[in-house]
């Protein structure tokens, strides 16, 4: 299957000003890509924000690429750019059409019923889900989303969600973020911090034990689950040379769960001379 994964731009008034833009590496579509990608499918990253792509040309690019599958991620403040990303892929390409991501996770029948022509909401954790659709699409030509895990649809004039699969235990069986797809280079923190130096960002564990209502951590879930120290500095180690990254956003729901794992982290970076 060929997948064309987009991360739709944020309004223009979400931000302060060009003085203090920061761009961040879409992690979640960068896990994805790599899952499926490991299991032979073709995978695309279209971020048109960072390098500043008009969406005219990206649209060419995506038609060029000619993928099977758009996937895109949303959270509420560019949920609108996702809508309109989402109704575009369906009438410019006619393929499927699938959105995940926090907002939609927090409301995936208003989202459905939002886009026409919007194929699935994929609930929770993308991974499996994804590979399970591309696996799908390959033997059979098409996808019955009944049979896709996690998704969210409507049929017959119906709404339906699909159980979600368990939360993946272990995240040492996962690839690093697929990050070669882009420009690593268009992704820095805000200005105000390291002189806008090359920067990365990283999970090094998903979910949160905590059980606070207002929480978006549902994609993730309410149980920790982390990265050995192993795996978070070996992919700290391969950042830094592979592409000269000095700093690190990590961006977990709660690094600091397990302390001890803190300490071992922060030990073996120590051992490794990594500055």
């Amino acid at each position: 299957m060929k997948i064309a994964l987009l991360h739709p731009p944020f309004p223009s008034a979400f931000w302060l000003g060009r003085a203090i833009y920061n761009h961040n590496f879409p992690l979640g579509l960068g896990y994805i890509a790599a899952y499926v990608r490991r299991a032979g499918h073709t995978v695309k990253i279209f971020d048109p924000e960072p390098c500043g792509m008009p969406l005219e040309l990206m649209w060419k690019k995506v038609k060029e690429f000619g993928p099977d599958l758009v996937g895109i991620t949303s959270v509420t403040p560019n949920f609108m750019s996702a809508r309109r990303l989402a109704l575009e892929a369906k009438r410019r390409l006619g393929c499927l059409v699938v959105i995940g991501g926090p907002h939609a996770n927090a409301l995936p029948r208003s989202t459905l019923q939002s886009m026409p022509g919007l194929d699935a909401v994929i609930l929770g954790e993308g991974e499996i889900p994804m590979l399970a659709l591309a696996t799908e699409f390959d033997a059979r030509g098409k996808v019955d989303f009944n049979k896709i895990p996690g998704a969210a649809f409507i049929e017959g004039w119906k709404y339906k969600e699909n159980p979600h699969p368990e939360p993946i235990s272990d995240l040492d069986a996962l690839p690093y973020p697929a990050r070669d797809l882009v420009d690593i280079s268009l992704y820095y923190p805000h200005r105000f911090f390291f002189g806008g130096k090359k920067s990365a960002t990283i999970l090094s564990s998903r979910g949160c034990p905590g059980q606070c209502t207002f929480c978006a951590n549902i994609c993730m879930g309410r149980k920790f689950r982390p990265h050995s120290p192993v795996y978070v500095v070996g992919e700290l180690e391969y950042l830094a040379k592979k592409y000269g990254i000095g700093h690190f956003k990590i961006y977990d729901d709660c690094f600091t769960a397990d302390p001890r794992r803190v300490s071992d982290i922060c030990d073996l970076i120590i051992s490794k001379h990594l500055n």
